[in-house]
């Protein structure tokens, strides 16, 4: 094999350079977001942001010809014009500070596009363009684009380039105006240049897109003629929420379409219908288009009064009539459509067990009624994002029951047809159903209104329960029963109308009155019982379990809806995956890569750092993971955050990974004197086998499962409450950090370990974990950005019943 040393020296030479010069320009760029922030009003300060604007610009340009030298290396491998560019750099080689004086000034210093002056028997002679002119600064009209350092530096090279234009939406345009914008903008462009060759793309900069001499339209192959700007978004994100089109696009592609085809033709196809939809109405007419061509589930949307307002939702007694006029009621207890006698049979032995496990639950006190034409349901409620990234709450309901988890992403489930199987597989709009969608706006300023809201839902529900829906067709009435309702903390505190929840620890010392607590469930975290008491299966506060109700008002759903009067608080189910992968399993993370850093073979803490960049992604590379970041760095690790290491990302699935990797990773390094490393790994390796285990088992645990998987949870804790302690007598608080959480998931592991023991089988955690229902939440949220928001409530419903439409029909559950 032959090395090129040389090639290699100088692609070396260009990276750490790009890389430096990009580095200053965040640096910069942070800095004076600070000053706007800290000194708004400063003389001082505006004339140094003057400054570093200027100097942001000379970096910019700086970075941008560096970049086309590396593509160029890239390209041609560094050949000897490259090495010999490199060589000529002095600056790349010899400078280590960024800002130095030119000895000559720059003739053109903004690299403004050159125009040409013909002198008298000679080339022409390129000079800059005049600088006296009128700019439009269409970017001024937009909030978010003013506040960027870059904006009027790029916005200007755009207007003074013939070749570039920019057409701009209005300010505060939604995703469905921006469509409709382009849309507008492309069909004029098209019907004045028609045959015309295009591309859709987004860049940084239009001005460099455009006339990099490497990569640039300007020296395409396709020999583009000009660059229209449609957008402009002051971060990455914007072009995220332009994910579907809108009504409108919809309606002007029909009209295309049928255009095309003639009259006769879309009509036999349908495209009229769509055609004839008026662009004023787009929303409205669409949706009686989709109805009438029954695109959409048959499900009303209907509305309820809650303080005073008009509520939209769909009730749960409209999707148990669905359900069951669908032949759809067999899916519910994980069973094949047809297949009724194994949905009796999975229900009864349901009920049969969860009634050794919960005797005071008030059904089993109730009267004629068929356990086996019941099922069991959850309510589930979270919030998501909507347009302008303003919350959306949404609520669904779902059966307890289902097909297990997915086989492509949970391997070696057990293949026992009668074994009861929590509801994890298939897609999400199957085995979840939307209720509600309520704004945060709405809610916000006037409560009532969500409770009441909830109020209508448990009512319907109750109703579910006493009356049913009869199938005429077999003669069987069919019931529905809530076990209860699960969500993160947030929404479980909202619901449950808490008045002591994990925001409500004390946050020091000495409070001025007494802590109210920080659980619902117990009285952890008053002064006589203490919350960070993790290590061990006999607390303090297990004997106050259901003494004192952590409501003054009493929820809706606990007024409507049967539950185990003996703990009416139990009927809220707390997360499990929340308490780990978005909660404590952060911190132990970040803790523990901390410790790890002292141990890594590198001279300083930069390379330490790449280290772990390099070996997490190596091990995602092998094992087929995900890798979801670029980097490990000192924030995402919260490394010198004395606050606490909690841990700076918010995907669940990276915890799952770093949970993995550490274990890989700590059997490398060199162990520490104190041991601590060893029992980091152990401790890993336990939560990794109880996830594992609880991931392949059923519905119910079996007394072996559930003592293996409590033991593992409770030796988790014992080693994590050691760690705290010795950081702390360490003088570093901040590693290991004890939090509500912690004490949530020792509530679940002794919930294990004494009910395995005592009935012999304990319910699986994951029957109430929310991974599942994240994914529903997050897709009805981006359905609702693409609709007038004073309508999101009735609209998100709307494509909500579309979008399921699609996901039933895929799964073959329609007839």
């Amino acid at each position: 094999m032959y090395l090129d040393f040389e090639a290699n020296r100088s692609k070396e030479i260009f990276t750490k350079y790009v890389d430096s010069v990009l580095a200053k320009c965040a640096k910069i760029r942070s800095l004076i977001g600070d000053l706007q922030k800290n000194y708004p009003t400063d003389a001082t300060a505006k004339k140094a942001i003057a400054t570093l604007n200027a100097d942001l610009v000379t970096l910019d340009n700086e970075y941008n010809r560096l970049s086309t030298h590396v593509a160029e290396g890239e390209r041609d491998n560094y050949n000897k014009e490259c090495t010999k560019i490199a060589q000529n750099e002095a600056k790349i080689r010899s400078a280590k500070r960024h800002f130095q004086k030119k000895e000559v000034s720059d003739p053109n210093p903004s690299s403004l596009p050159l125009q040409g002056t013909e002198p008298i028997g000679g080339e022409p002679e390129q000079q800059p363009v005049s600088e006296p002119m009128t700019f439009r600064d269409d970017y001024m009209r937009h909030r978010d684009l003013v506040g960027l350092p870059r904006s009027q530096d790029v916005f200007r090279k755009i207007e003074l380039d013939p070749n570039l234009s920019m057409n701009l939406p209005r300010p505060n345009a939604n995703a469905g105006a921006v469509l409709d914008h382009a849309i507008k903008v492309f069909e004029g462009l098209l019907e004045k240049n028609k045959p015309m060759t295009f591309k859709v793309g987004i860049t940084h900069d239009a001005w460099i897109r455009w006339h990099n001499r490497t990569f640039g339209y300007k020296h395409s192959k396709d020999k583009f003629g000009h660059l229209v700007v449609v957008y402009a978004a002051a971060n990455p994100y914007g072009p995220s929420f332009l994910e579907a089109a809108s009504c409108v696009s919809q309606i002007l592609t029909a009209q295309a379409v049928a255009a095309d085809m003639g009259k006769g033709r879309a009509a036999a196809c349908g495209v009229d219908t769509w055609a004839s939809c008026h662009l004023q109405n787009s929303e409205r007419d669409a949706q009686r288009t989709l109805k009438k061509q029954k695109s959409k589930l048959d499900i009303p949307v209907s509305s309820v009064t809650s303080s005073g307002c008009k509520v939209p939702w769909i009730s749960p007694e409209s999707w148990l009539r669905f359900i069951v006029t669908k032949g759809l009621w067999p899916m519910m207890a994980g069973c094949d459509v047809h297949d009724y006698d194994g949905a009796a049979r999975n229900w009864l032995q349901f009920w049969k067990t969860y009634q050794q496990i919960h005797p005071d639950f008030e059904l089993f006190h109730m009267e004629n009624v068929d356990l086996s034409r019941t099922a069991a349901w959850l309510i589930h409620g979270d919030e998501g994002r909507t347009l302008k990234r303003n919350g959306l709450m949404v609520t669904s309901v779902q059966s307890a029951l289902g097909r297990g988890f997915d086989e492509k992403r949970v391997h070696g489930q057990n293949a026992d047809s009668a074994k009861l199987r929590v509801n994890f597989a298939g897609h999400s709009f199957t085995t979840r159903y939307v209720v509600n969608t309520m704004p945060k706006t709405a809610y916000e300023s006037n409560p009532g209104i969500f409770h009441e809201t909830m109020g209508h839902i448990s009512a319907s529900l109750n109703r579910c329960l006493r009356e049913g829906f009869e199938d005429v067709s077999r003669g069987e009435k069919f019931h529905v029963v809530v076990l209860g309702v699960k969500g993160d903390a947030p929404y479980l505190a909202k619901v449950g109308n808490f008045y002591r929840t994990y925001n409500t620890t004390a946050k020091r010392g000495e409070e001025r009155g007494p802590p109210k607590g920080t659980c619902p469930y117990c009285l952890a975290g008053t002064r006589e019982f203490p919350g960070e008491e993790i290590a061990t299966t006999n607390p303090k506060w297990l004997l106050t379990m259901g003494v004192k109700l952590p409501w003054v008002q009493c929820p809706a759903v606990i007024k409507n809806l049967v539950h185990d009067c003996g703990d009416p608080a139990a009927f809220f189910k707390s997360d499990i995956w929340h308490v780990v992968h978005l909660g404590f399993g952060r911190s132990w993370v970040a803790s523990t890569v901390q410790l790890v850093l002292q141990q890594l073979p590198c001279s300083n803490l930069e390379e330490k750092w790449e280290y772990l960049t390099e070996d997490y992604l190596r091990w995602c590379h092998d094992n087929k993971k995900q890798a979801h970041i670029s980097k490990i760095s000192p924030y995402l690790m919260s490394y010198g955050d004395h606050g606490g290491a909690m841990g700076n990302w918010h995907k669940a699935a990276l915890t799952t990974n770093f949970l993995q990797w550490i274990v890989v990773l700590l059997g490398k390094v060199a162990p520490d004197r104190a041991g601590l490393l060893l029992q980091c790994r152990t401790a890993t390796y336990r939560l990794n086998s109880m996830f594992s285990l609880l991931y392949r088992a059923g519905a119910f645990l079996t007394e072996n499962e559930a003592a293996f998987a409590s033991e593992q949870g409770l030796q988790f804790l014992r080693t994590y409450a050691f760690l705290a302690e010795s950081m702390y007598r360490d003088s570093k608080q901040w590693l290991w950090p004890l939090y509500p959480k912690l004490h949530v998931f020792h509530h679940l592991m002794l919930e294990m370990h004494f009910t395995g023991s005592k009935v012999k089988t304990c319910p699986n955690p994951m029957l109430f974990a929310c991974q599942i229902d994240e994914d529903t939440v997050g897709k009805t949220s981006r359905l609702s950005r693409k609709v007038n928001i004073r309508l999101v409530a009735q609209r998100a419903l709307d494509r909500y019943l579309t979008a399921a439409y699609t996901a039933f029909a895929k799964a073959k559950l329609l007839a």
